[in-house]
């Protein structure tokens, strides 16, 4: 009797571990279903900054596509871009309307030298995507002998999709 007990034990327990090990139906591969990875980083002096959701606004008029991409540190300071077009180039970041670096505590430092490389640029449906680097010089606007530079500057899938 002892032995029915401890195999009808044994069968159960294997029934339940073999049940619980049962693969994930919810789990796929679908592409459609990951989400891209986002992400910007740079460096200012010895400090680095990073921003998980670079975001790029986009305007079209008459068919010319003007895109601001905005890179927000966790300290509120901001990386700010203006650039035409939508394929891979290279733009001069040569003044204020090309680029800026405003930081926490707001006060704005405008380009002066430097690139923006865009090394990818897609187009899906409405949802654009770029990726590249960046690097510039900048004077303050208040006090033009206050400068920065913001080297090793990497943008991954900056985009206009909003909470993803």
């Amino acid at each position: 009797m002892k032995t029915k007990i401890i195999i009808l034990t044994f069968i159960s327990s294997i029934l339940v571990v073999t049940a619980s090990c049962k693969k994930d139906d919810s789990a796929t591969n679908d592409t459609a279903n990951k989400t891209t990875v986002r992400s910007a980083s740079w460096k200012i002096g010895s400090s680095s900054f990073s921003d998980s959701k670079p975001y790029i606004g986009i305007f079209t008029s008459n068919g010319n596509v003007s895109n601001t991409m905005t890179l927000t540190a966790a300290d509120g300071s901001i990386i700010e871009f203006n650039f035409d077009g939508t394929s891979n180039a290279t733009f001069q970041l040569d003044s204020y309307s090309d680029a800026y670096y405003k930081n926490a505590a707001g006060k704005q430092f405008n380009s002066t030298s430097g690139e923006l490389i865009v090394t990818s640029y897609t187009t899906t449906d409405n949802t654009r995507k770029a990726t590249g680097t960046f690097h510039f010089k900048a004077l303050a606007t208040q006090a033009p002998y206050d400068s920065l530079e913001i080297t090793t500057g990497v943008f991954t899938n900056a985009s206009n999709e909003f909470g993803k």
